[in-house]
């Protein structure tokens, strides 16, 4: 019987906000475990990231996940993660607006992707495509195959969230780099896909709470039922 079923053997490999990942039997693999106070948040979460990533393998979209186990654990494959995060919009936010002095909730014309560097405890300051391949983080076949792969994400996913009557304002994505062997592989998407990273709006709910959201979307995935 394998010990990470039981935490107390468990050793951690990283700790973040509100996600811990654990080292995994299994080479090339780790336990990733969503950790809040609120235990029906996280279980939305890993149930809601669950549903999102088998739809993106589906769709022949690489990523990071493997299974989901548990509540609110997930085993994933282990990746050197990237240093920044890569937004894609189809509307304008507030932080778009105070930037470019534009209408906050605009309709863009066009997916608008942003670069920003990951920076602890501060506001993520957005960078270019040419900072990523001039500090060396990835290629710019690499770089561009991101561009492609946000871009192919947002298409798949506002249409299925189309499905449930909501729609899609933004995507955050993490990405991380693949090893086998010690030799450099694939570039996956990683992190998780929940309300966390994805901006969207009930479109028959014009103001909802963040909690009112995660609850709202588990329903009508129907993870959660309506009383």
């Amino acid at each position: 019987m394998s010990n990470l079923l039981s935490p107390i053997f468990r050793q951690t490999a990283y700790k973040g906000e509100n996600k811990i990942l654990y080292k995994s039997d299994s080479i090339g693999q780790f336990i990733l475990s969503f950790d809040n106070a609120d235990a029906k948040i996280c279980m939305i979460r890993n149930k809601i990231s669950q549903v999102i990533f088998e739809l993106l393998s589906e769709c022949g979209i690489p990523n990071h996940f493997l299974k989901a186990h548990g509540l609110k654990e997930q085993t994933v494959i282990a990746l050197e993660m990237m240093p920044f995060v890569v937004n894609i919009h189809t509307s304008t936010n507030a932080d778009i607006a105070n930037r470019l002095y534009c209408q906050e909730g605009m309709k863009l014309k066009n997916y608008l992707i942003e670069f920003r560097m990951k920076v602890k405890d501060k506001v993520y300051p957005v960078i270019s495509k040419e900072h990523v391949v001039n500090f060396e983080w990835v290629n710019q076949v690499e770089a561009q195959k991101i561009v492609n792969m946000a871009t192919r994400i947002m298409d798949v996913l506002y249409g299925f969230f189309r499905a449930y009557d909501c729609t899609v304002s933004s995507l955050s994505l993490e990405f991380g780099r693949m090893y086998k062997d010690g030799v450099a592989q694939d570039i996956l998407l990683a992190d998780e896909m929940s309300p966390k990273n994805i901006s969207f709006i009930p479109n028959d709910m014009l103001e909802v709470s963040n909690e009112d959201l995660y609850v709202e979307l588990a329903k009508r995935f129907g993870i959660l039922k309506y009383e």
